[in-house]
């Protein structure tokens, strides 16, 4: 017998990249590649990082790559998912997951497919870094209060 996920697994997405990649990317087209992938305060968090900055920006885009594979298009560009990683209270969520935020195109697309959350594990090592994704779809009392609420 197989239990039901409460709420449902809509969605899974994985990504694993070379790190180097990212820092090849990073010398050869500089500030055009940060604006094309990243947003301001994923930039601001990753330049902290100094010497490690290969690496931060390396996890964001493998998260990034993830839940643009959970929301199944290739119509959302990467800044339209912003990926929190930062230590502490501000970037995770209560459970302790890394915080994930959809913007435009992203965001109607996860409203379409019925996403409700997306969870993201970042993992890192010297040489490559990983990111799994699982969207969820509302729980059912969540859904029921939505729906009574109309």
């Amino acid at each position: 017998m197989t239990a039901a996920l409460d709420p449902p697994v809509v969605a899974i997405g994985t990504d694993v990249l070379g790190i180097a990649g990212v820092g090849a990317s990073l010398d050869r087209f500089g500030d055009r590649y940060l604006r094309h992938v990243y947003t301001s305060e994923e930039i601001r968090a990753c330049e902290a990082k100094g010497v490690f900055r290969g690496t931060a920006y390396a996890a964001r885009f493998a998260a990034k790559e993830a839940v643009i594979k959970v929301l199944g298009s290739t119509e959302v560009s990467f800044r339209e998912v912003e990926i929190d990683l930062r230590e502490g209270e501000t970037g995770r969520e209560p459970t302790g997951g890394v915080r994930v935020q959809l913007h435009r195109r992203a965001a109607v697309h996860a409203e379409r497919c019925a996403i409700a959350t997306i969870q993201v594990c970042v993992g890192y090592g010297r040489e490559y870094a990983m990111a799994t994704a699982i969207g969820f779809a509302a729980a059912p009392a969540e859904a029921a209060r939505e729906g009574s609420s109309s």
